[in-house]
């Protein structure tokens, strides 16, 4: 549309793209719920934008400098080997690969993103204090239950860091939007476990949660 001066056109594409590249956290959620599949729950988000290197490489060229942020942002979360790759353009079948400038850059903010989850797992997770009204406390003050649960969140944060559990694992609102998103589950899941159901109390659940939400808005 800009090649060929179809300026009507031209406006709907530029309007669309913050759409699939959001600078918000709310639109990144709502971008990030409908790269997963219904039926399976699998992550695709090939089948709803672009590659991020493709992403970067028009920004440059039409000079729209506002979505390169969530273009580093999206290329940082792959490893350093894909993020060397690059990707190929279907439609052309011509290889596209990242400056080395901007790979640099990349691999300095997945580092900081790194950095930040490790932060954020010594902040919030470890040696977390139960809630004041958590309804399995003992005599002592401890919950078994709670500190199960949580030692399961973040056993399933670090999974997703180490790239075990995700397809992205150095993205810093992984822990923050999933422990959020699916907090019940995340706080009664067994599949780390003998099958014994450790569930954390709604007191707990809502305390953590309170945390995460902050968390998420800082970052």
């Amino acid at each position: 549309t800009t090649k060929y001066l179809v300026e009507t056109l031209r406006t709907l594409c530029l309007a669309h793209l913050p759409l699939s590249w959001p600078t918000t956290h709310a639109a990144r959620d709502t971008r990030e719920s409908a790269a997963v599949e219904p039926k399976t729950g699998r992550y695709l988000p090939s089948e709803t934008h672009a590659h991020s290197i493709l992403l970067m490489e028009l920004a440059i060229e039409l000079f729209l400098p506002h979505l390169l942020p969530s273009a580093f942002y999206d290329l940082s979360h792959y490893d350093p080997a894909r993020s060397m790759a690059g990707t190929t353009q279907a439609a052309f079948a011509l290889d596209c690969c990242a400056q080395q400038g901007d790979v640099v850059r990349t691999f300095k903010g997945r580092e900081a993103s790194q950095r930040w989850v490790s932060e954020f797992v010594g902040r919030e997770l470890e040696n977390r204090s139960a809630s004041a009204e958590c309804a399995n406390r003992g005599e002592d003050g401890m919950s078994r239950s709670w500190l199960e649960s949580f030692y399961f969140i973040m056993l399933d944060i670090l999974r997703s860091v180490g790239g075990i559990a995700c397809v992205w694992d150095a993205d810093p609102l992984l822990p923050t939007v999933h422990p959020r998103s699916g907090g019940g589950e995340m706080l009664t899941r067994t599949d780390f476990s003998d099958g014994q159901r450790q569930m954390g109390c709604t007191a707990c659940k809502a305390d953590f949660e309170t945390s995460v939400g902050k968390t998420s808005e800082e970052v």
